[in-house]
């Protein structure tokens, strides 16, 4: 086939029928063939983010909005100054995903770029429906929408915008020899084996020591861009590292000075020296002092009626005190009793 080269200016000449005839025509595959050598599929959402976005419809139901946008799909355009609304049909006894794409259709009858909607399958565990990308169909996924059981109206938490992956629709750009996955891997493995080195230096100084690390980056990166890009991120990141290190150190010294001072078995814990109590110790189910059985201490008290007290040898009043013992236990005696008197003053001669 002999090389296709164009435009030109056409010699215009007349058939025996008077229609013109253009020497230099040519179809319109040589222009999608030299279209598609210099951009990639998708949508031209560089310089507008909302390029075919799609979103729930402002009267809510099953209908949605397909933003206006151009996109390029295998050499041909299209654009659209004009929202789009498409229809979903109704959610089933099953949930479904439904893809929304935009379908370069070359069937004679069509010729033509347009929105459509894939149906997907109803099914306890529902797969999200394959794009069709053979013969005169070529589509481009811009969402996929998850149809719940039953469901009758959308809101856009079930709208899933994929037009940036790159293998459903992606960005158009100009056509290069650079793999950017392959780029983007390479620099994320970078980025990770420097991470790994660094991350035990970082102290009271991470931004300074972050900054180094940046710089010998600078010297042996071959991509400035790329490299500026990773600077932008790990100044992002740098003063939330330095705060949970203050708070990571903070947590040490708290748990080191229970476990110097506890001996912590599940529920139970065990003082490592003496355990002091300026307050009442409040044990509701019993105190158990050096061995197995449960005391119960409590204190009962009274006092005498007897308003004088004669200075006559043993000279005395017995007083009881009576106290109850609870069920299931066994009283052992008194641990201290205590006994005071209240003198009234009087004159002596």
């Amino acid at each position: 086939m002999a090389m296709q080269s164009f435009p030109f200016t056409s010699e215009v000449t007349f058939d025996e029928s008077g229609f013109p005839q253009f020497d230099r025509a040519v179809g319109s595959d040589v222009l999608r063939n030299l279209l598609s050598n210099y951009y990639t599929n998708g949508v031209f959402g560089l310089s507008n983010t909302n390029c075919f976005k799609v979103v729930s419809h402002a009267g809510g139901g099953m209908t949605l909005t397909v933003q206006p946008g151009a996109c390029l799909i295998n050499g041909a355009t299209a654009y659209n100054r004009e929202e789009t609304q498409v229809t979903i049909e109704n959610g089933e006894s099953l949930p479904r995903i439904d893809a929304i794409v935009l379908r370069l259709d070359d069937n004679k009858a069509q010729r033509s770029i347009r929105v459509e909607v894939i149906k997907g399958i109803a099914q306890s565990n529902p797969q999200r429906p394959v794009p069709v990308r053979e013969g005169v169909i070529y589509d481009l996924v811009l969402a996929y929408v998850s149809i719940r059981s039953n469901v009758s109206t959308l809101t856009n938490a079930e709208i899933t915008d994929v037009r940036l992956e790159t293998e459903m629709c992606g960005f158009v750009s100009a056509i290069s020899k650079i793999d950017v996955n392959s780029l983007y891997a390479q620099q994320r493995a970078l980025f990770d084996a420097w991470f790994e080195q660094i991350k035990d230096q970082l102290g009271s100084d991470v931004a300074g020591n972050l900054q180094n690390q940046i710089n010998a980056l600078k010297e042996d990166a071959s991509s400035g861009a790329a490299i500026q890009e990773l600077q932008k991120k790990i100044s992002e990141i740098a003063p939330k590292l330095e705060g949970l290190q203050r708070n990571v150190e903070a947590a040490k010294n708290a748990v080191s000075k229970v476990t110097d001072a506890f001996e912590i078995d599940g529920q139970n814990v065990k003082a490592k020296g003496s355990f002091d109590f300026e307050q009442k110790i409040n044990a509701k189910k019993g105190l158990i002092i050096g061995g197995n059985d449960t005391l119960i201490v409590r204190r009962f008290s009274g006092s005498s009626n007897k308003s004088t007290l004669k200075a006559a040898v043993n000279d005395k009043e017995y007083l009881i005190i009576k106290g109850s013992t609870p069920t299931g236990y066994q009283p052992l005696g008194v641990l201290s009793a205590h006994s005071f008197q209240i003198l009234t003053p009087c004159s002596c001669r």
